[in-house]
């Protein structure tokens, strides 16, 4: 499994350097950071669900 994650941050890298590559470091900042900003607000939202089934009596207002 580590394996597929080093081969997909390389092929990332590899995308990005594309991107940089043919479009010019303005075009390619808005191209990816569009899908990054998701990312990164999805993965935020995951962590945040696991700890509030972890912990489901800690945010209780009643």
């Amino acid at each position: 499994m580590t394996a597929i994650k080093q081969l997909g941050v390389a092929l990332f890298i590899l995308l990005i350097g594309i991107f940089i590559g043919t479009l010019g470091i303005k075009a390619a900042l808005f191209i990816i950071l569009v899908p990054a900003l998701m990312w990164f607000m999805a993965w935020e939202e995951k962590s945040y669900d696991m700890y509030a089934d972890e912990h489901p009596n800690e945010h209780s207002y009643s």
